[in-house]
């Protein structure tokens, strides 16, 4: 039976658990009108630090928001709604209710560039984990958006900000290796508890069609052998969703 479950199981790497890279996303901003843009997510201990600066509307404040969809063509209409997986109402990026991606404002100053500079960290944006807003889109509307203020149903949904006027997708900029479970390491980049890591993915070619329930199953009975093994007094295990790849990974304590 072991060697059956060993057999399916294609374990990829072993690898100590150490301070590593921390995440960074990058959104390029594009609009049908003049409106461009490039804005850094980068991971912090509190968060992400949002940064980079806008250029082409006229001085004021315009609504600043991470939408669900990353489809951005032609005019951004295809976003979709509010970045909201707890399905909150609208509030301002330092509301106590608000969607995950609300950012509240951004400020365009009245400058040879008319532009405006983002920057601000953010507690609730994560680029990790089934609340990732990688692969979703940033979106710039017209109006101010009156962060959930403005007494009437739309304010509690989009803050009355109007119609998008620019939008980019939130794509990998760094690190270059595999954002996988394998070598992920926590936002405040502390040492894992974890002494030692094992990938398994069902694209092994001796069993490519492996279901999760029986992937599960399999690093249960993997667990007990490293445990063994290692002579350690725990295991654990925990999947990376945060790209929704079909793999598990396996750590001994």
């Amino acid at each position: 039976m072991l060697a059956r479950w060993l057999n399916i199981i294609a374990i990829i790497c072993v690898i100590p658990y150490t301070k590593g890279e921390l995440r960074v996303a990058i959104a390029h901003l594009q609009s049908l009108q003049s409106v461009t843009g490039q804005i850094e997510l980068t991971e912090t201990a509190k968060g992400l630090h949002v940064y980079g600066v806008i250029t082409g509307l006229p001085p004021g404040a315009y609504g600043f928001h991470v939408h669900e969809l990353g489809d951005v063509t032609p005019d951004c209409n295809l976003a979709g709604r509010h970045f909201n997986p707890e399905g909150a109402t609208h509030g301002g990026r330092e509301s106590t209710i608000r969607h995950v991606g609300d950012l509240g404002n951004v400020l365009f100053v009245n400058d040879r560039a008319s532009s405006a500079t983002v920057d601000f960290e953010d507690s609730v944006l994560t680029l990790r984990g089934p609340n990732s807003i990688l692969g979703r889109s940033l979106v710039l509307h017209i109006h101010e958006d009156d962060l959930g203020l403005g007494g009437n149903s739309t304010s509690l949904t989009t803050g009355n900000s109007g119609p998008r006027v620019a939008c980019g997708v939130i794509g990998i900029k760094s690190p270059f290796e595999p954002w996988s479970a394998a070598s992920s390491v926590s936002p405040s980049g502390k040492k894992s508890s974890h002494a030692s890591s094992f990938l398994l993915t069902k694209n092994h070619p001796v069993n490519p069609v492996l279901t999760s329930k029986a992937r599960a199953r399999a690093a249960v009975t993997l667990c007990k052998v490293v445990r063994s093994a290692y002579r350690q007094n725990s295991c654990s295990l925990w999947m990376d969703v945060s790209l929704d790849l079909p793999s598990l990974a396996l750590g001994i304590t």
